[in-house]
C-alpha cells in the first residue's frame, strides 16, 4: 500500500516509489504504475514492454515475499527508474532493507526462478546484498523516448 510515509515521482526522466509497503498488493500496484510510465513515455513494442514489466514484477515480488521473512513487521521497498537520453537506456533499481535469502539448490528448487528470469529479460542485471538490505539493478538498452503527445 502506498501511504503518507512513501513518496512518488513519475515524469519522462524518472519513476520513483520510495518507502512503499513490501507486500503483494503494493508490489502489484507499483508494477502497474510502472507499466503506465513505460507506455506513456517510451517507444517500446509489446514484447519489450512485457519483458521490463515482468522483470520488475519479479524484483518487487521477491522483496514482498522474502526480504522481511521472519521480521516482526512488514518492511518497505523502493523502486527507482530513470531514462538516460544520451545512452538510450532505462535503469531500474528495486531495493529493500531486509535480509537476503540464498537461492535454493537447483535440484531442490520448486520455485526460485525469479532471478534467472530477471537476468534473461534485462540486458544487464546485478544483485547487491549487505546488512542494510538488497539492491537489484536491471538495465535495458536501446530505449527511446516516445514522441511528445
Amino acid at each position: 500500500m502506498i501511504d503518507s510515509m512513501s513518496s512518488s515521482v513519475a515524469n519522462a526522466e524518472r519513476f520513483e516509489r520510495l518507502g512503499v509497503v513490501a507486500d503483494a498488493q503494493t508490489a502489484a500496484q507499483t508494477r502497474d504504475e510502472f507499466a503506465v510510465w513505460l507506455r506513456d513515455y517510451f517507444e517500446l513494442d509489446v514484447m519489450r514492454s512485457s519483458d521490463l514489466v515482468l522483470a520488475i514484477n519479479e524484483a518487487l515480488a521477491n522483496c514482498a515475499e522474502f526480504a522481511y521473512l521472519g521480521a516482526a513487521s512488514t518492511g518497505t521497498m523502493d523502486l527507482q527508474a530513470w531514462h538516460d537520453v544520451a545512452e538510450s537506456t532505462i535503469t531500474v533499481v528495486v531495493s529493500d532493507r531486509g535480509a537476503w535469502r540464498d537461492p535454493e539448490e537447483p535440484q531442490r528448487r520448486r520455485r526460485g526462478r525469479g532471478i534467472p528470469l530477471m537476468e534473461a529479460l534485462s540486458d544487464q542485471s546485478t544483485i547487491e546484498t549487505s546488512d542494510q538490505g538488497t539492491r537489484v539493478k536491471l538495465e535495458w538498452a536501446n530505449v527511446s523516448r516516445a514522441a511528445a503527445r
